[in-house]
């Protein structure tokens, strides 16, 4: 209410994801609101997961709000022999781990803390990314598992969500939806071949789609009012 007067100065907003639009246009409608997405930078890693096991990855704090105890949970309903790593740190960490406590089938790997120069090298040596947030403004993480031709599963509380349109690139699940979660990664399980065959065709994907150049073009466009499709969902 305080920047309202401030509001008719103002041509076009760059919104992220699909709610930001639909948020933007409510709050006056003489702006040209515009779908944009967060970028990041390319990754220089590219690796073949070798291990006949599928190796599941999370990236982030290992808080409540990116509720990484959930993947440990789904985990749990499988039958399955699984490998999860966990990149970051956070309080959900004593709690993955006392939910595997006497559990022989579940493998958990943790990284703790580590630099964001690092994440690109870790991320390449994963089938999957999990990122399962109760509520997430984007999920940076999501672009950059991607860039490493990395599948990718994410709740619906992401907004990095609308990367996810081709079915070779993942698949969306209901955020604290255990049983949905589970039968994701049942289903990465029984199709780990193509999902491990593919992952040349996303880090293509990305370049293509959600690289730096490519969202810049598209902004310049809009500003020149030669509006472009949104390169992701192509």
């Amino acid at each position: 209410m305080q920047d309202k007067k401030y509001a008719k100065y103002i041509d076009k907003v760059f919104a992220m994801g699909d709610e930001a639009v639909s948020y933007f246009q409510k709050i006056y409608t003489k702006w040209d609101v515009i779908p944009f997405i967060y970028c990041t930078e390319p990754s220089h890693y590219f690796e073949h997961t070798q291990n006949n096991n599928i190796q599941f990855c999370f990236s982030g704090s290992l808080s409540t709000r990116k509720a990484p105890q959930d993947i440990t949970k789904a985990a749990l309903l499988l039958n399955n022999e699984i490998n999860i790593s966990y990149i970051g740190s956070g309080e959900k960490e004593k709690e993955i781990k006392h939910l595997t406590k006497n559990n022989k089938r579940i493998h958990l790997i943790f990284h703790g803390f580590q630099n964001l120069s690092k994440i690109p090298e870790l991320l390449s040596r994963h089938d999957v990314l999990i990122l399962p947030s109760i509520y997430d403004g984007w999920g940076a993480v999501v672009n950059e598992a991607l860039q490493a031709g990395l599948y990718v599963i994410c709740s619906d509380k992401c907004g990095a969500k609308e990367l996810l349109k081709n079915p070779r690139c993942g698949k969306v699940f209901q955020s604290g939806n255990i049983k949905e979660l589970a039968s994701l990664m049942q289903f990465c399980i029984e199709n780990i071949d193509s999902i491990r065959n593919d992952k040349f065709f996303r880090r293509e994907w990305a370049n293509k789609h959600i690289g730096g150049q490519v969202i810049a073009q598209y902004m310049v466009n809009n500003l020149h009012n030669t509006p472009m499709k949104c390169p992701w969902y192509q």
